[in-house]
């Protein structure tokens, strides 16, 4: 083998080496989530709640390499006759394409979006269900999730009456209350965000030293020279694409924290306010059917995150399937009152709005503007940087611009090495070595960050002043475009 080619494949191993350490911290972090969740939903359903299982085969087979690829074409094939717009189109017209086989199923929807629905294979029984709560219905959606939190944020206060008569067994209500807990630790507790950062960094490098390779051999046919540079440019977008996917499942799973932890402190209340033969009252049962409806809206949004974008516009408009949220009251009243949620229409009866995933926006309507978080600042003393990041939820504006700027500290101003992150649009660094023209007067470098994130219908801004592991305050209210 010549010089430049033993080059070319050490650097190359390295690249491959460094995006498998990401997403086995994916299927980690995500698989731990995943587990937890699904026994927790099916001790919830321990009393014999029916649950559709058409598709579910197919999502245990992807995930688990269970049947070979004749079979996973032949579902595929199934599930895209009897709805062939369907929400995870795009993933099974890529199995149907590759002939099933997996290593081009991964060219096609990416190794990233392979990796989370393996790791998601637990809730592959529920993925029917999650199909009607997400995609098209993600308005009325998340309608139901604040409505349902007010429930839960009444059970949690302890306000469920004490069983009487013939009240509702919980017998597995300790084993739920064990897995939600666990679940919402997998989150809180996941290296994801941080391995992200250091990923995107070691490929950036990686890139680099693909490029050098290319680049400066010396005595190398034309041919091996145009031909690598097809292939580090493919390698870029895979490696962009793979970090896209992992924001937005971080994104998510960060967006539905404080929702699993309702859950868990909601179901905590219920078993200390079981009767002595482990029975709960009508609002105690409202309570329960609460938790499990939105611990069933939580796992929908982390599927959904996980397929692969859709490339192609529809024709036309889906009909949404309606799913009734029953059973879950209102427990601030007297007597317990039925929830019910229809997830295929607004409810004061609007137009139907346009498929979310699509990023198709009705003509007459501007959507809601985005949801931010606080900018967060994470300093790291062995890289003498710090990483901002800011996470924005934006359905059906386009394509999101970031525009980061630094205005350095008053007394150093040389001290200005910063910008986004190559693969993570909505991060940035600032390094602040002293190499990099910076003194140390102090705990930390008093610059200022802003962020400015615009969408096709949307300007937001958000500051953080100084270089210490920080959140900023809450953000301002975006301004119309």
């Amino acid at each position: 083998m010549e010089t430049y080619e033993l080059a070319w494949a050490e650097a190359l191993a390295q690249e491959h080496g460094h995006q498998r350490e990401l997403l086995a911290t994916l299927r980690s972090d995500l698989g731990e989530f995943s587990q937890h969740c699904a026994a927790a939903l099916e001790s919830l359903e321990a009393d014999g709640d029916e649950r559709e299982v058409d598709g579910a085969s197919f999502y245990t087979g992807f995930a688990r390499g269970g049947v070979g690829p004749e079979e996973l074409v032949h579902q595929a094939g199934e599930l895209l006759g009897a709805d062939p717009d369907r929400s995870d189109r795009e993933l099974l017209n890529a199995v149907v394409d590759a002939a099933g086989v997996r290593s081009v199923i991964e060219e096609e929807v990416g190794v990233a979006v392979v990796a989370a629905l393996g790791a998601l294979a637990p809730l592959a029984r529920w993925v029917p269900v999650f199909a009607r709560v997400g995609g098209d219905s993600v308005r009325a959606a998340a309608a139901a999730r604040e409505d349902l939190g007010g429930v839960l944020q009444a059970t949690a206060a302890g306000l469920a009456e004490p069983a009487k008569g013939d009240a509702t067994p919980t017998a597995s209500l300790r084993r739920a209350v064990e897995h939600v807990e666990e679940a919402a630790r997998a989150i809180s507790a996941g290296r994801l965000e941080d391995a992200i950062a250091e990923a995107t960094a070691a490929l950036e490098a990686d890139l680099d030293s693909l490029r050098a390779v290319c680049e400066t051999a010396e005595h190398v046919p034309h041919v091996w020279r145009v031909a690598r540079r097809a292939e580090h440019a493919a390698l870029a977008e895979a490696a962009a694409e793979t970090v896209a996917t992992l924001e937005r499942l971080r994104f998510v799973l960060a967006l539905i924290l404080p929702q699993v932890e309702l859950v868990a402190r909601a179901l905590a209340s219920l078993e200390r306010a079981r009767g002595p033969a482990g029975r709960l009252g009508a609002s105690g049962v409202a309570g329960l059917e609460a938790a499990r409806m939105s611990l069933l809206l939580a796992a929908a949004q982390v599927w959904e995150a996980s397929l692969p974008r859709s490339r192609h516009p529809l024709n036309r408009a889906r009909p949404i399937p309606r799913l009734w949220f029953v059973g879950a009251a209102l427990i601030l009243a007297a007597a317990a009152a039925a929830i019910a949620l229809t997830l295929s229409r607004d409810p004061a009866g609007k137009k139907e709005a346009g498929n979310t995933i699509l990023n198709v926006v009705p003509s007459a309507e501007v959507p809601a503007a985005p949801r931010l978080s606080p900018l967060r600042a994470s300093s790291d003393p062995a890289q003498k940087a710090t990483f901002y990041s800011v996470a924005v939820a934006a359905a059906r504006q386009g394509r999101l611009r970031y525009d980061w700027h630094l205005t350095p500290p008053t007394d150093d101003a040389t001290c200005n090495r910063f910008g986004s992150i190559f693969g993570s649009p909505n991060r940035a660094v600032w390094h602040h070595a002293a190499a990099d023209g910076c003194t140390h007067p102090g705990p930390q470098h008093l610059g200022t960050v802003t962020v400015k994130i615009t969408t096709r219908y949307w300007e937001c801004t958000e500051s953080l002043l100084g270089s210490a592991t920080a959140s900023g305050e809450a953000p301002k209210a975006c301004k119309r475009i």
